[in-house]
Parts: structure tokens; C-alpha cells; sequence
């Protein structure tokens, strides 16, 4: 048995199967939470936070939003993906989270072994096929410390990549919390070498 296929009611199926499967998707922005909530396994420093000798604490000067578009973060199929409406609170509540990572923030520069300034450089999500990734970037600039010479100002990248099942808020969320949580463990690995120096 013959099919003839007419090329115009094909075009016309796969236009309608299009709109169909557009309107079923969730198309709403997704905006962040304004607090950072994955935390991944704590390195081993339970020692150096019993001993007050080897406290390590850091001063953060200033946190600067360097990107151009300050208020999004991109669109994962065909969600835009927004910053919580305080984005300033909402990064000072990321990078205080460092204290998670073996550092001790202290808001007296004068108590500081080490200060810094943190500018967000890149912060995006983005999506192909079946898959989706958070990418943020930073540089860290030492402004000083108590010992010795400081650092040349250095860029940390957080990447997480996972496969996006259903677009939903939590995943979203929870890739972008990873992605943070990869810097600041790289930055706070670095900022104890720098205190016990």
C-alpha cells in the first residue's frame, strides 16, 4: 500500500504540534531565592575552627555585580531566570556562606588576616536539548594582609551541568546554588593557604 504524503498538511501537523507543546510549557519567570541553600559535603577543618591561633579571618571589602544585565540570569526553555528582587542581599548572603569552608567572615578589617573584593563577573543558565548548566564566574582582588605580599587577583569558575528533566524551579535553584558552591570551596581552599602562610 501507497502514501502520498502532501508536503502542505505535514508543514501544517508539525506547526500545530509545535503551538501544542509550546502552550503546555511552563513559561513564567523563575525567580531565585534570596538565599543560598546548597551546602556540599564540609571539608575537614572542625580543628582549625577549635583553635582560635589558626583562625582564618577574611574581610570582605566590597562585592561588585560587574555583569551587564544585572537582574537575569538567562532562559532555560523559554523561562527567563531572574535574580531574588534584593540582589545585594541576596550575594552578601552567598559569599557569607563562606564561613562554611574553613574561614571565619569578620565585618572589622582591623581583625582580618586577609581582605578581599569579590566582582561577579558571569552569571548565566542556559539550556541545549535535554540538558542544562549554570556557569558563574568571579575574580577575587587582595587588598591586603597582615603577613606577607598579596596575591595577584585571581578568577574562580563554578560550572554545574545536569540533565534537565522538567524545567522546574527546585533543579534550577539547586544548580545555581552548585555552581556557588564550587567557587567557594576553591576560594576558601585558598584563602586558608593565604592565613596559614
Amino acid at each position: 500500500m501507497r502514501f502520498d504524503f502532501n508536503p502542505r498538511l505535514i508543514r501544517l501537523y508539525i506547526c500545530s504540534l509545535a503551538v501544542t507543546i509550546t502552550g503546555c510549557m511552563d513559561t513564567s519567570p523563575l525567580v531565585l531565592k534570596s538565599t543560598y541553600e546548597s551546602l556540599p559535603a564540609r571539608p575537614n577543618i572542625d580543628q582549625a575552627r577549635d583553635k582560635s591561633a589558626m583562625a582564618c579571618t577574611i574581610n570582605l571589602d566590597k562585592l561588585i555585580d560587574k555583569r551587564a544585565d544585572p537582574l537575569t540570569l538567562g532562559t532555560l526553555a523559554g523561562r527567563p531566570v531572574r535574580t531574588p528582587p534584593n540582589r545585594e542581599r541576596w550575594l552578601h548572603q552567598v559569599f557569607q556562606r563562606l564561613d562554611d569552608y574553613g574561614v571565619i567572615m569578620v565585618g572589622n578589617e582591623s581583625t582580618a588576616k586577609v581582605q578581599i573584593e569579590i566582582e561577579l563577573l558571569t552569571a548565566w543558565v542556559s539550556g541545549m536539548y535535554e540538558t542544562k548548566t549554570a556557569n558563574i564566574v568571579i575574580r577575587v582582588t587582595y587588598l591586603h594582609r597582615n603577613d606577607g605580599e598579596n596575591p595577584d587577583p585571581k578568577l574562580y569558575r563554578g560550572a554545574v551541568s545536569s540533565v534537565n528533566w522538567a524545567n522546574e524551579d527546585d533543579e534550577i535553584q539547586e544548580m545555581v546554588d552548585g555552581a556557588f558552591a564550587k567557587i567557594m570551596q576553591n576560594l576558601g581552599a585558598d584563602l586558608r593557604s593565604l592565613c596559614s602562610t
